[in-house]
């Protein structure tokens, strides 16, 4: 299961400060147990919400257990929370472990906005959403690796496409490099 993370930070003066906190975030995160890997991207191209982050979960109760509580949600970003906007939180089903984009790879992210959007091409990894923001019908997911091309960049009616590179490698909890 996929927590998704969404946001732009509209101060380019405040970026590389920024990026250093949520590098940090990420591992902070990560030292909460069912959060098992970790990985930021930015979008190639402007947007409403340039920044995604996609962590690996156990499962949605993760969001909810008194560990996360203690030490995530909306308000564990501090001063950035009212900085960030575009800031969207979803849980997915539909894959079981976000695989790792290494560097000069690429995401692409195709959101279903409407019931009556057209479906996702084919290739992508069909993602639904079933916790927290919901801000989505459905989400498709493709990975590729350098020298593999992205799907083209389109737009139709209540679907968007957004082609990101990696801020980040993938990032593992202890649980998850214990792990089979």
């Amino acid at each position: 299961m996929l927590y998704m993370v969404e946001m732009d930070l509209p101060h380019p003066s405040l970026l590389d400060e920024w990026h250093r906190w949520y590098n940090e975030h990420l591992r902070m995160l990560l030292s909460i147990p069912g959060i098992l890997s970790a990985q930021r991207f930015q979008s190639i191209a402007p947007g409403a919400s340039p920044f995604v982050a996609i962590y690996t979960i156990a499962g949605a109760d993760v969001m909810t257990s008194p560990a996360y509580r203690a030490k995530a949600g909306p308000k564990s970003p501090g001063r950035w929370s009212e900085l960030m906007t575009n800031w969207y939180r979803n849980v997915l089903d539909g894959l079981e472990r976000a695989p790792e984009v290494p560097r000069g790879g690429w995401l692409a992210i195709m959101d279903r906005r409407t019931a009556s959007a057209p479906p996702l091409p084919e290739g992508f990894i069909a993602l639904r959403p079933v916790a927290l923001d919901c801000s989505i019908v459905e989400r498709g997911l493709m990975f590729g690796r350098e020298g593999s091309a992205p799907p083209a960049a389109r737009e139709e009616k209540d679907c968007h496409l957004r082609i990101c590179k990696p801020i980040t490698p993938l990032l593992k909890s202890g649980a998850a490099e214990a792990a089979p």
